[in-house]
């Protein structure tokens, strides 16, 4: 059986915007979602010729986003989250929600825009990347999946 995987096309960062409800940023080209812990340093009897040990305490993530500058700005309202709105949340210091949805996987959280940027290389696209700061912990919405006798795997939400 051939393996299948997963496309980034497939995989949205969405944020919930303030009296609107949620949008995609728009004219992603990458995303992407970091996680990490802070480990302490323990001594223990089992620390035989030198071998350090330690124990997890603070976890985290970060969720970085970069994407191109459309021309359609005018457009009202603006069926995705643009750069202005984006410099908006952070320049606000502006809680945001998010969500990721692939694979019939959601994942969402609460976070701070902690970077925005563009560059706008003379001849070529203007871009923009930028960085959300995680706070709290991460929810994961998993489907359930049946396997029927069939042998097709169906995925209900539950």
């Amino acid at each position: 059986m051939a393996t299948v995987i997963l496309q980034g096309d497939v995989k949205v960062l969405e944020l919930n915007v303030p009296d609107i409800g949620w949008l995609p940023i728009g004219c992603l080209t990458s995303n992407g979602f970091d996680e990490a812990v802070q480990m302490l340093g323990t001594t223990t009897r089992d620390n035989e010729d030198g071998w350090v040990s330690a124990v997890p305490t603070q976890q985290g993530y970060r969720i970085s986003f970069a994407g191109l500058v459309p021309l359609d700005h005018t457009i009202d309202p603006l069926p995705y989250v643009d750069i202005l709105r984006l410099r908006e949340f952070k320049r606000d210091k502006l809680k945001i929600g998010w969500r990721m949805v692939s694979n019939g996987i959601e994942e969402s959280g609460y976070g701070y825009i902690t970077s925005i940027g563009d560059t706008a290389p003379a001849g070529d696209n203007v871009s923009f990347s930028g960085e959300i700061l995680g706070t709290g912990k991460v929810i994961v919405t998993d489907p359930v999946n049946f396997l029927f006798e069939d042998n097709n795997n169906y995925i209900f939400n539950s």
